[in-house]
């Protein structure tokens, strides 16, 4: 493997990689501008993916330039924090943020970016192998300390914990797969879409109502019809109501023509919210509505809980690392001072020298 030091002033490649693709398509070059295909052949890119959390005082330098850390949490849209039991003493549950990376489905990179002691051991290891493109664009970050790596720091050792946890990722895949793919555009059985509000009521003796919804332009047309037959004869009466918008003037010749019927279409629309709830139009789909509803909320809340709970174990890192730093210039401070200490001594001693050195002479 030879190392390349002049495509890059600031990075360290991999010669034979790093060669000229043709791009072919807008897919193929945000995939490959990505650092999950960068860090194949860019050592700058791998450092930048290297340490889950970066300490203040710990920097890495390449060639003369820092190496600013890459999040992969910040890249992702629609996340969610899910709690994985690996059932090993020691370690009740780890949280595993899992979501869409931004520009998906474009950007064809997906798997996991697992670490071991905040080091990463595995960069975006796939686990959902299909032809179909399902869990296309998942991409999970997790912290697994409960499985040993290899000597290399390169994989994990194949063990049953680690065959566990290859399952349950996939697992966690498919069912993020299934519950947010329609975000992307993609089809979802587990989603059902909203349903439609009905364009026609009829009623079954009072008339027939009719509405029709128009353009943002002409706004909303609303076209009444109603029979009404009063004490045996046959007549009808038919009231016409049509909203235009701010900016549409098309109507306003009609306006005059329709003031005779305006109280004639306000009596249907009465008439129309009483069929509609004889008939039990809507009902079914607004609990269908308000259920979907609350099992967002729900899952949106158990997310919330389960990021506060993450931010509030990086707090405790932070002040365990705060009081570890105070401790260390407090150290510092008295080393300073028994330094100075000495130094005003010797100071002492010397002027003391020489005050001898001037009498003798």
């Amino acid at each position: 493997m030879e190392l390349d030091f002049e495509s890059d002033a600031k990075d360290i490649l991999i010669n034979k990689t790093q060669q000229k693709k043709y791009k072919t398509s807008l897919e193929t070059e945000l995939t490959q501008n990505y650092v999950a295909t960068r860090l194949q052949y860019s050592l700058r890119a791998y450092s930048s993916l290297l340490y889950l959390h970066v300490p203040e005082t710990f920097k890495i330098i390449l060639r003369g330039q820092l190496v600013v850390s890459h999040h992969i949490v910040n890249d992702l849209i629609y996340r969610e924090c899910i709690r994985y039991r690996p059932q090993v003493e020691g370690f009740p549950e780890v949280l595993t943020t899992i979501g869409f990376l931004e520009g998906a489905p474009n950007v064809s990179v997906d798997g996991f970016n697992v670490y071991h002691r905040n080091r990463l051991i595995l960069p975006f290891w796939r686990v959902a192998h299909n032809s179909y493109g399902k869990g296309r664009g998942v991409v999970g970050v997790l912290e697994a300390n409960f499985i040993k790596p290899t000597h290399d720091k390169q994989d994990f050792e194949k063990s049953n914990i680690y065959q566990k946890l290859e399952n349950r990722l996939k697992e966690m895949t498919y069912e993020y797969w299934d519950l947010h793919c329609h975000l992307l555009g993609y089809k979802s059985k587990y989603v059902k879409k909203p349903p439609k509000p009905p364009s026609q009521i009829t009623s079954d003796g009072a008339g027939k109502i009719k509405m029709h919804h128009g353009g943002a332009s002409a706004g909303v047309i609303s076209e009444v019809q109603a029979l009404n037959e009063p004490s045996g004869s046959k007549g009808t009466v038919t009231g016409q109501l049509t909203i235009y918008g701010s900016k549409d003037r098309t109507g306003l010749s009609q306006k005059r023509k329709l003031e005779s019927h305006i109280s004639a279409a306000e009596e249907l629309k009465k008439k129309a919210v009483v069929i509609s709830n004889a008939a039990g139009l809507g009902s079914s789909n607004i609990s269908q509505v308000e259920h979907s509803g609350g099992q967002k909320k729900r899952r949106e809340i158990e997310t919330m809980l389960l990021e506060n709970k993450k931010l509030r174990d990086q707090c405790l890192e932070f002040e365990e690392a705060e009081k570890v730093l105070l401790t260390k210039e407090e150290k510092l401070r008295r080393e300073v001072r028994s330094y100075q200490q000495l130094h005003e001594k010797l100071l002492a001693e010397l002027k003391a020298l020489d005050e001898v050195k001037m009498e003798k002479l």
